[in-house]
């Protein structure tokens, strides 16, 4: 279950609800968490390039505040979950610079924590 308010800026999609039977065959995806952040107006007098590059750090880091407070308000019992291991990924200074190729994980993490 969960008590993420679903707002303009946080969505989740789930197929599972309170209750539902989840064997040793289900997929491993039961809810998907999207956040996103309009960017703010910014100041006339920016070139576009300073514009466009501080509205989307700005736009990221909010994006990824959101979804920080949507996953603490996450609650999955009786079965495995990786809600710590996201919040590590977001909190990755990498991550959160936007620096992300492919391999994040496998470069990033040890296979316990979750990476390849």
């Amino acid at each position: 279950s969960t008590n993420v308010n679903v707002t303009t800026t946080i969505r989740v999609d789930s197929g599972v609800i309170e209750g539902s039977t989840i064997t040793q065959y289900y997929d491993p995806l039961m809810a998907k968490l999207i956040t996103h952040a309009t960017t703010p107006a910014t100041a006339s007098s920016a070139t576009p390039s300073t514009s466009t590059s501080t509205s989307t750090t700005t736009a990221r880091t909010n994006a990824i505040d959101e979804m920080l407070t949507a996953l603490d308000r996450f609650v999955i019992t009786g079965v495995q979950h990786n809600l710590r291991f996201l919040h590590s990924v977001l909190r990755h200074p990498k991550f959160f610079v936007g620096r992300t190729p492919t391999n994040f994980i496998a470069l990033h993490y040890s296979e316990k924590q979750g990476g390849g």
